[in-house]
């Protein structure tokens, strides 16, 4: 039988690790730094309420969470509803061009993905049946599109979580998000 490689290397320095002088050692690595994946931020886990991402390295948690996309580091940050003062956002009417037009577009980062989360809907549980209570204006969707944007998802939570995740490991796509984590 074969011995991959790296595997091999492995085996033959611990075979002979008594004979090498700690000057001697070069570690094999591999530089994940360009990849997509690694700038991702990882969503590790989630609960009504709060969500938890693994960001630059650094475990953060999130009540509500936007996650853009970067090229050098991930952004994600607290999903403030009330950034507008005058019109601060409430479950009806959910999700307005404005919103999406501060949160993702503002900040001229061109996501290839975008998701939104519509909520757990009502019962306190991490999936509850029925719909999200989290609306998103009729117009959304075509502004996201109008940026130049074709693969938009509006999915109740765990769904949304999910898909994330899954464009995610593709380690293909930059993703923005909104995720909120109640209602």
């Amino acid at each position: 039988m074969e011995i991959p490689g790296f595997f091999k290397s492995c085996f033959n320095y611990f075979q002979d690790a008594p004979n090498y002088k700690k000057s001697d050692i070069k570690a094999n690595t591999m530089d994940y730094s360009k990849s997509i994946e690694a700038k991702q931020a990882e969503i590790i886990s989630d609960e009504w309420g709060t969500i938890t991402l693994k960001l630059n390295g650094l475990i953060k948690h999130f009540k509500d969470v936007v996650i853009l996309p970067s090229r050098d580091r991930q952004i994600a940050e607290e999903w403030n509803w009330r950034w507008n003062k005058e019109e601060p956002m409430h479950h009806h009417p959910g999700i307005r061009v404005k919103d999406v037009q501060h949160l993702i577009f503002s900040k001229n980062l061109k996501p290839d993905v975008v998701i939104l989360s519509q909520g757990r809907g009502h019962g306190g549980q991490r999936d509850n049946l029925g719909p999200g209570i989290l609306e998103v204006a009729p117009d959304v969707m075509e502004y996201i599109k109008g940026q130049g944007v074709s693969e938009i998802y509006i999915l109740k939570t765990l769904a949304a979580i999910e898909k994330y995740n899954e464009i995610r490991n593709q380690g293909q796509k930059h993703i923005a998000a909104l995720i909120h984590t109640t209602c």
